[in-house]
């Protein structure tokens, strides 16, 4: 599946990219929990490339020269990377889900806030200006 390859290649490029700029936008990012983390989804794609996993492992072609053993071994080692693979997206995902939840926490809280009419307003500093004793012998300021 070449298309897949492409495709897959294309989201190893960007989480590079994401990688050494969060390096350099976030002073204490490099050495960070996050770090590693986006360390660990960046290498965990690079066996959805075929053609670089080709290249780094080394895989043959021909049927004929493989043995059972081997691929029984590289059968073990891919489920073994596919299972860390989803438990780093997985921990990307919840990190995504808590910024959001976050930031939609912050709008609701500016949304609820409330906002009185300039009438309203008056009458209530009036109100209080009428109840504090410091106020008492002195003239209104409007």
């Amino acid at each position: 599946d070449d298309g897949f390859f492409a495709v897959a290649a294309v989201i190893l490029g960007l989480f590079f990219s994401d990688l050494c700029l969060n390096c350099f936008a976030w002073p204490g990012y490099p050495g960070s929990f996050n770090f590693y983390v986006d360390v660990l989804s960046t290498l965990a794609t690079i066996p959805d490339v075929g053609w670089l996993w080709d290249l780094m492992v080394g895989t043959q072609n021909s049927l004929g020269e493989r043995d059972l053993v081997r691929d029984s071994a590289a059968s073990a080692s891919t489920a073994r990377a596919s299972r860390i693979l989803r438990v780093v997206r997985l921990l990307r995902l919840l990190r995504v889900a808590k910024l959001w939840l976050s930031r939609r926490t912050s709008i609701g809280r500016i949304r609820r806030r409330k906002v009185v009419p300039r009438e309203q307003a008056e009458r209530q500093r009036q109100q209080n200006a009428k109840n504090d004793p410091k106020q008492q012998g002195k003239g209104s300021k409007i």
